[in-house]
């Protein structure tokens, strides 16, 4: 065998944002499939609440840290 890193790890809601293209601060995304789910970006900082929305990390890329809230 031989060693194989992990150089990605996203699912779910933050990979359709991400797949989107939902890179700004303000960009929202509505997913629906066995659920209906709300994501909107936050920018470099979370959001303890906004509207009964919680905050979620959405993806890390170098040194930047982007958070949603759902």
């Amino acid at each position: 065998g031989f060693v194989v890193p992990i150089t990605a790890v996203v699912a779910d809601q933050q990979s359709s944002m991400f797949g989107h293209c939902c890179f700004d601060v303000g960009d929202v995304k509505c997913t629906m499939g066995t659920g209906t789910f709300l994501d909107l970006n936050t920018g470099s900082k979370p959001h303890a609440s906004l509207a009964g929305l919680y905050p979620v990390i959405g993806w890390k890329i170098g040194d930047e840290l982007v958070f949603l809230a759902e």
